[in-house]
């Protein structure tokens, strides 16, 4: 592994940086999409992810699924629509408000149809 990691799309390069900064930081979705599976997002599904009292963004955005951790909420934004055993981890498929969510977790403590907060961690 290098210590600096740089993505060439389409003959351009897009994006030069630490490995972790590129990947948990993309530049756009392109890149984020080139490294591995990623969420994108309204900014009203930003809203539901984030603590209470952040700034609401204004536009869309993206986040990958290990960076991301749900929990049993009986009055949570979201409700698991299937569950897929992965080996090292379960990857949850979460409507949320209307946009699917897909979070990788360690727990299998959930059930689908059960109504769930997502929130975002710091990757």
């Amino acid at each position: 592994m290098s210590d600096r990691l740089g993505i060439l799309l389409n003959g351009r390069l897009r994006q030069v940086g630490p490995p972790r900064e590129v990947y948990f930081h993309p530049q756009d979705l392109e890149v984020a999409r080139f490294l591995g599976p990623v969420n994108p997002l309204t900014p009203a599904t930003t809203a539901d992810l984030l603590p209470p009292g952040t700034d609401s963004p204004s536009k869309a955005s993206f986040i990958r699924p290990e960076a991301l951790e749900v929990e049993g909420d009986a009055n949570g934004p979201g409700c698991i629509r299937d569950i897929h055993f992965a080996g090292h981890y379960i990857m949850y498929t979460i409507d949320l408000r209307g946009q699917e969510i897909i979070v990788y977790s360690q727990q299998r403590v959930l059930e689908i149809g059960q109504r769930v907060r997502v929130r975002a961690v710091q990757a």
